[in-house]
């Protein structure tokens, strides 16, 4: 899987915490209706950004943010591409103080599918704080769902599911820090 956009830390923490909020719904309804309110709410008592003018931005990038994927159906190879979030950012949907969203349709299969996608533990991942922190943290749960629960990765290979410059990160030590 690969993510490519303008997103940022808390646009990461918002998808999951849409996604999560809307899990047992995904693939009956197209798009998905909260309140700008109620998700301030969780995202100040946990720690995070909460403006609302800071969401509505935050949709926006998401909505600008491409994911690409592969996985095996049977003997073929399935490649697919696709947006990685889709809004509605207008005057009456800011008015109303209702986030209007979708997750798109390709992908939902992906995201339900336990040994694909690891559903995060939401609050602990809104309280993160990091660069790098956020991404570690979803890599990571990945794993959970795997048989052996292990994560044996170089380096390079970690640096390069972050997104982590070349000049950053050089040895293990800076992932300690």
């Amino acid at each position: 899987m690969s993510v490519e956009g303008p997103y940022c830390e808390r646009d990461r923490k918002l998808w999951v915490f849409l996604l999560y909020a809307v899990f047992d719904e995904l693939g009956k309804q197209p798009l998905h209706t909260l309140s700008v309110r109620e998700i301030n709410a969780v995202f100040r008592e946990l720690g995070g950004e909460h403006g609302t003018s800071g969401l509505w931005e935050s949709a926006k990038r998401l909505a600008k943010t491409t994911i690409e994927w592969e996985y095996n159906l049977g003997d073929e190879r399935v490649q697919g591409v696709a947006s990685l979030f889709s809004t509605e950012v207008h005057k009456s949907a800011r008015a109303q103080g209702n986030l209007r969203f979708g997750f798109p349709p390709l992908l939902i299969p992906i995201l339900k599918e336990p040994t694909r996608f690891a559903r995060p533990r939401v609050h602990f991942l809104l309280k993160l704080s990091g660069k790098y922190a956020v991404t570690l943290y979803e890599v990571l749960e990945g794993f959970v769902n795997r048989r052996d629960g292990q994560c044996r990765v170089s380096i390079d290979e970690l640096r390069t599911s972050l997104k982590v410059p070349a000049d950053s990160y050089a040895t293990w030590k800076n992932f300690r820090k």
